[in-house]
């Protein structure tokens, strides 16, 4: 069965009624089917996902880093261009760099690196982030407050996604939103839900028995410790009662440090030492069951990468940029552009072409050196500043080269006239003062 959500990766291509369209081929399914969207309670599993980013540092320092890692090279924005047919080449023009100026305004509002360092945390998290998008008195976006509240309403027949309902009070939603209210972020969509699937989804055993391990160990170091007391009272002649020994325990337990213990009964006493782990099993077991959990997070630990190799450290990184980073910044990037920009930029009136182009690196990351470069080849008449600004994709202002070039001759047919008046000058010789 295909995903229901896996079409929302073509949203460019389809448009903003795509996101509905994607529902559209979602199966109808019973209440008591095996797979019912009815069965998965996301509140529950929002909240175990929660526990594990809670009570595990292992988990939350690869969540983070995850997170971080989307958006470290930078976040910026491209006008829309259109080809030029005359020109051969694509060309920005006023209406784009307008829808532009209009979505980087929307950027400083939200701090968009901000904005999209939590929207990537939840995705991994939860497998899903919910944004609410508000269109009066002005466009807002804001991450969905309580989301793990958040339930999908379904038409009559159950194969379309007709909205969200946020929470229930006396049998009815909180609030309701219509799917234009709404951008849902999913990561690693699941078939059998309209969710995403948080990163952590088949580690919950091993990060229990981890837990349990940690306990139960640090019960038994407890108990082994420190020695024990091992005492008898009375002996073959006299046998103590209850009570007896109840008096010697209560004295023995109150006692004061230093203090000592004077008593008519016949007491013996025995120190029992501290005991040791006789097997390596359980060291070895979790460390079998952490370097599991590391394999499903996809981030190495801290303590690894500062251990490992830059070779291999290098390697494993590689491997987590192009399995995770990438992918997550591309469905940022479709969901951005198709469920936030588009409607923003179509209520004020502006058409689907200007929508510009999010992108996860600096701005400027090696286009100094490369733009270094061709002007050296400019410089030295290897290329021509069209081919150069062509290269660059940068536009190529004709009007300005060809008015350059109309000045630099004038200068060179006014450089003999002026060397020969200054040959002239200096053949007059100065007149001495009477």
């Amino acid at each position: 069965m295909s995903s229901p959500l896996a079409p929302l990766l073509r949203l460019a291509r389809r448009g903003r009624q795509g996101f509905l369209e994607a529902f559209k081929s979602v199966p109808q399914h019973s209440v008591d089917s095996p797979i019912s969207f009815t069965q998965f309670d996301f509140e529950e599993y929002s909240d175990t996902m929660s526990r594990y980013y809670n009570e595990f540092p292992k988990v939350k320092q690869a969540i983070l880093s995850i997170a971080g890692q989307v958006v470290a090279d930078g976040i910026f924005l491209v006008p829309a261009k259109r080809y030029n047919k005359d020109a051969e080449r694509w060309e920005n023009y006023s209406e784009s760099v307008e829808g532009w100026l209009q979505c980087e305004k929307i950027n400083k509002k939200i701090q968009i690196k901000r904005f999209l360092n939590d929207v990537s945390k939840r995705m991994v998290k939860y497998g899903t982030c919910f944004t609410e998008k508000t269109f009066d008195p002005f466009f807002d976006i804001r991450l969905m407050p309580n989301q793990k509240y958040m339930k999908p309403r379904w038409s009559t027949a159950g194969n379309r996604l007709n909205g969200w309902d946020l929470g229930k009070k006396w049998g009815q939603p909180i609030a309701t939103f219509n799917t234009s209210q709404i951008a849902m972020f999913p990561w690693d969509v699941d078939e059998n839900t309209p969710y995403g699937t948080s990163l952590m989804v088949g580690l919950g055993t091993d990060l229990d028995s981890l837990k349990t391990i940690k306990r139960n160990t640090n019960a038994y170091v407890e108990r082994q410790a420190y020695a024990s007391n091992l005492m008898q009272v009375g002996d073959a002649e006299f046998h103590p009662g209850p009570d007896d020994i109840d008096a010697i325990t209560s004295k023995v337990k109150n006692r004061q440090p230093g203090e000592d213990l004077v008593t008519g009964y016949p007491i013996n006493h025995k120190s029992i030492g501290p005991g040791q782990v006789e097997s390596n099993l359980v060291p070895e077991f979790m460390d079998q069951v952490s370097r599991e959990i590391d394999d499903g997070l996809m981030m190495p630990p801290i303590s690894l990468q500062v251990q490992a190799t830059e070779a291999s450290i290098t390697k494993v990184l590689e491997n987590t940029r192009a399995n995770l980073i990438i992918p997550i910044q591309e469905i940022i990037k479709s969901v951005m552009e198709n469920e936030v920009y588009w409607p923003y930029l179509e209520d004020l009136g502006y058409s689907r072409r200007v929508v510009p182009d999010l992108m996860f690196e600096a701005p400027e990351a090696g286009k100094n050196e490369i733009a270094a470069y061709y002007v050296q080849l400019v410089q030295n008449e290897i290329v021509t500043p069209a081919q150069a600004a062509e290269a660059l994709n940068e536009n190529y202002d004709e009007e300005y080269w060809k008015q350059r070039e109309e000045k630099e001759q004038q200068s060179q047919q006014q450089k003999p006239i002026d060397d020969k008046m200054g040959d002239n000058i200096k053949k007059v010789k100065p007149q001495p003062e009477a």
